[in-house]
């Protein structure tokens, strides 16, 4: 078995690896699809999770088999996963509930067997060397995006809404209008990475080369519609930190690409205007409300200040000194809830922290956040680093610069709207599928030997 396993060639590894992530990236949204209204929708997804950990692990296994894997210097976001995996299952073997750590709730599905697959589609994303398959994977997920948006705007001006859960918001196929945001800030990262990147004297290296600044502009401009239509405020943190990058880049590296924020913040403001307060100001008046609130309770730990994140992150701190260390477990912060404060709050059910980075805290400890910071911050450093002037030897690298570039902003808006949301496998896989492309061209930074 282990002699056949080697004779699978690096190139046959390549294809299998494109082939698995498209397929993935499509067929994951599929259940909500079809059964927006139903949980059991939750449970296909996670099974299709599981089924792509054994996918991709084989890949990963083969690849190790041939000595074309290896954790040499420079691969500080793989050991990072490692650690991830290693404190995962000790969560595992701590929590309480051995079963509903492995695979999840029937509300979320986002079991360590579904962590476990995130950290396989980064490795296996990571693992694409080829320039031409990096541009077909973002080439399909903008093509994803595209739909998503449509399907959103669908929802929003009630053309048809899918079910009855959420009127007038956007959240099939996400499941939820905040998942919907989280997915749609990814999506307008892609956009703006393109728009801003595009240099027009590189129209003939770049992978991206028919797609000219005015299609990349249309994209940022339907990703700011698709996150409008979820009318989550909290898609606002990730859309104002991308901008905010943007004019951080053009103000210390490229002056001249100010009139690029200008017209990427230019298009924010019309879009909000046309399609958010011309419709009642669903975002807006969400962050209104949400000011008024805090003015009446006179704190914002309020019951009702930002549907109670703030109370919640509040009550979620108050368990630190117990759970702190090691965390209640994968997946158990719901039944921890439910032991201290009851099943229902502001009448929702709580079982995860609206915070990506408090609820990691909690449920798996804290080393696992320490080593997922680390992690996020070994992709962040080298992905900054791109665009401050660094000379490029070939064509090929420049390739390699504009889609690690598109990854970058579209990464720097998940984790700035990951302070006010959740992970969910509706979701996070295209996240950790973003990561996976931003390290291929970390990892070119370090093996490339820069001219000076």
């Amino acid at each position: 078995m282990i002699e056949k396993i080697k004779k699978i060639t690096e190139e046959q590894v390549q294809k299998l690896l494109y082939y698995g992530l498209a397929v993935l990236m499509f067929v994951l949204p599929v259940p909500q699809l079809f059964l927006p209204e139903s949980d059991k929708a939750v449970g296909m997804q996670a099974t299709i999770l599981a089924i792509s950990v054994f996918y991709f692990g084989f890949l990963l296994l083969t690849e190790c088999l041939n000595n074309r894997f290896s954790l040499e210097k420079g691969k500080l976001p793989v050991k990072c996963i490692i650690g991830m995996v290693l404190v995962g299952v000790i969560s595992v073997i701590s929590a309480e509930d051995k079963m509903l750590a492995l695979y999840g709730s029937e509300l979320r599905g986002e079991g360590f067997f579904s962590l476990l697959a995130y950290y396989l589609i980064f490795i296996g994303a990571s693992l694409l060397h080829k320039e031409e398959y990096h541009k077909r994977i973002l080439h399909l997920f903008i093509l994803l995006g595209v739909l998503v948006v449509i399907l959103g705007v669908i929802q929003y001006t009630g053309i048809y809404v899918f079910g009855g859960r959420f009127p007038g918001m956007a959240y099939v196929p996400m499941r939820n209008p905040n998942f919907y945001g989280g997915f749609t800030v990814l999506f307008t990262g892609v956009g703006i990475g393109g728009f801003y990147s595009y240099h027009k004297e590189l129209e003939v290296t770049h992978p991206f080369s028919r797609w000219n600044q005015i299609i990349w502009y249309v994209l940022v401009i339907m990703g700011y519609i698709g996150c409008i239509c979820a009318r989550s405020a909290l898609v606002y943190a990730g859309l104002v930190m991308m901008l905010l990058m943007v004019l951080f880049l053009a103000l210390v590296s490229e002056r001249r690409k100010l009139f690029q924020f200008f017209v990427l913040a230019f298009g924010l403001v019309a879009v909000i205007y046309l399609f958010d307060l011309e419709k009642g100001g669903g975002v807006t008046a969400e962050i209104k409300t949400v000011g008024e609130q805090i003015k009446t309770e006179g704190s914002v730990f309020g019951n009702s200040v930002g549907s109670g994140r703030m109370l919640i992150w509040k009550q979620i701190v108050s368990l630190m000194p117990e759970y702190g260390v090691l965390g209640c477990g994968v997946e158990h912060l719901g039944s921890l809830w439910i032991e201290k404060w009851g099943y229902s709050f502001n009448g929702q059910y709580v079982d995860k922290a609206h915070n990506e980075y408090l609820n990691l805290w909690i449920t798996e400890g804290f080393f696992a956040l320490v080593i997922y910071l680390v992690f996020l911050f070994s992709l962040f450093i080298p992905g900054l680093k791109q665009f401050f002037g660094r000379k490029r030897k070939t064509a090929e690298h420049e390739k390699q610069d504009m889609i690690s570039k598109i990854a970058f902003f579209a990464f720097f808006g998940y984790i700035a709207q990951a302070f006010f949301n959740i992970s969910v496998i509706q979701v996070a896989p295209y996240f950790w599928m973003i990561c996976g492309l931003l390290y291929c061209g970390k990892r070119s930074v370090n093996e490339e030997t820069v001219d000076s």
